[in-house]
């Protein structure tokens, strides 16, 4: 990425002709240089940094705000042959990069990270980006379908390969991204073609739309909605271990306080007749074994004591020694 960047600024350079690229700005209203000064708010900010090499860090990592409406916005729009060979090089550097993305997510081939989560399989920048850059490919995999410039067969298994993994990646940002590109594209597409029954296509479309947002809205609120509002009051357990609590930490499982409700000892004196894995030792993801199993039974709103631990199924025990956070997908 940082090479990409640097390459396109040299050319801007080395090309010149920089009364053209003003022209080229003015015709398009400024834009560049108003989306360029998103950088700009970057820069003020900096005199008020905590941290003065942090800031600077994060102004490096913020370059390209600065760069690309500059270079992109100040050039020549690209022929349909260069649009084609920029496209063409994007997909095959995707085929090949998701095909080594999903080895690593089924275990065939190593990590740089140890998270235990699905981002580490993305090992070549943030897992973010990543899905977000699956969803652009998912869009233009549906534009050279409907242009027809591009096989059918190809445009159907390559977006269905791309949708699975957006899909197994499941970051919030990449699903809405793809939710909403889809929904604005669908209506530019039904506003320029000459269908028939515009009205009945586009109720049933817009009907599911809001239908899949409602349904992504009610599991997001599930999961987050505060389940015990009111902090507990338990002070010992069943078997009268004292609780530990971090009443100022108010991270939560399932709607649940995690930091709450915590006997330790008893723990993991009966985990360890349940389970080879030591309490103090890993999971099979390589996460601390305690932190799986504390997060596992807040997610289903059980103490963290021998109590909470007894009413965990067989099934359940193995989720928890195979690296599962919650008992919720």
């Amino acid at each position: 990425m940082s090479l990409s960047l640097i390459g396109l600024f040299l050319n801007w350079v080395i090309e010149l002709d920089f009364k053209r690229k003003w022209k080229k700005i003015i015709d398009r209203n400024y834009l560049p240089l108003f989306l360029a000064g998103l950088f700009i708010v970057e820069l003020f900010w900096i005199p008020l940094s905590e941290d003065l090499l942090i800031g600077l860090n994060v102004l490096r990592i913020k370059l390209p705000l600065l760069l690309l409406p500059i270079i992109v916005g100040s050039a020549s729009s690209f022929k349909t042959k260069e649009w084609r060979t920029i496209i063409s090089a994007f997909f095959v550097g995707l085929l090949i990069s998701t095909a080594w993305v999903y080895l690593v997510s089924i275990d065939l081939l190593p990590t740089k990270k140890t998270s235990g989560t699905i981002r580490d399989a993305s090992i070549f920048m943030s897992h973010l980006r990543y899905s977000a850059l699956l969803s652009l490919a998912f869009i233009l995999i549906l534009f050279l379908a409907l242009k027809k410039w591009a096989n059918n067969i190809f445009c159907f298994v390559f977006g269905l390969w791309l949708f699975n993994l957006i899909m197994k990646f499941s970051t919030l940002t990449a699903v809405l991204g793809l939710f909403v590109a889809l929904t604005i594209g669908f209506l530019i597409w039904l506003k320029i073609e000459n269908i028939n029954n515009k009205k009945t296509i586009s109720l049933f479309i817009m009907t599911f739309f809001v239908g899949a947002a409602g349904y992504l809205y009610a599991i997001i609120n599930e999961f987050y909605h505060i389940k015990n509002q009111e902090r507990s009051e338990k002070t010992h357990s069943v078997n009268g271990e004292k609780y530990i609590f971090d009443f100022n930490n108010n991270f939560t499982e399932n709607g649940y306080y995690l930091w709450e409700n915590i006997a330790p000892k008893e723990l993991e004196k009966e985990w360890n007749q349940v389970s080879k894995l030591s309490f103090k030792g890993n999971d099979q993801k390589g996460q601390k074994l305690k932190a799986t199993l504390y997060r596992f039974l807040t997610s289903k709103g059980l103490n963290k004591d021998s109590l909470g631990l007894s009413k965990l199924t067989t099934k359940e025990i193995k989720l928890v020694e195979s690296g599962s956070t919650s008992v919720i997908k």
